[in-house]
């Protein structure tokens, strides 16, 4: 469970505080990823709060599910891995 206060615990503005306030209220965005083992395209759906104020605390599984998060992080980190593994 994250909140507006916990986020900028240490400075305002910073990328995930801007990232809420830029997109609380707005409507589900798809992220798709391609999964070259299954030759198909995969859509996670990322959710945004309503309200980003100082009391409203946010629970990450209303942003992502538990699947889709863990998805979303394995895609993340094999990115990241690809590009610093020489094949």
């Amino acid at each position: 469970m994250v909140n507006h206060s916990l986020v900028k615990w240490h400075k305002e503005n910073q990328f995930i505080d801007k990232f809420i306030k830029k997109y609380k209220g707005k409507e589900s965005v798809k992220y798709r990823f391609w999964e070259p083992n299954k030759k198909r395209m995969t859509y996670l759906s990322i959710n945004f709060p309503a309200n980003y104020e100082d009391d409203t605390n946010i629970v990450l599984k209303d942003i992502l599910t538990e699947k889709e998060g863990v998805k979303f992080s394995f895609i993340l980190m094999k990115q990241v891995i690809n590009t610093q593994v020489e094949p």
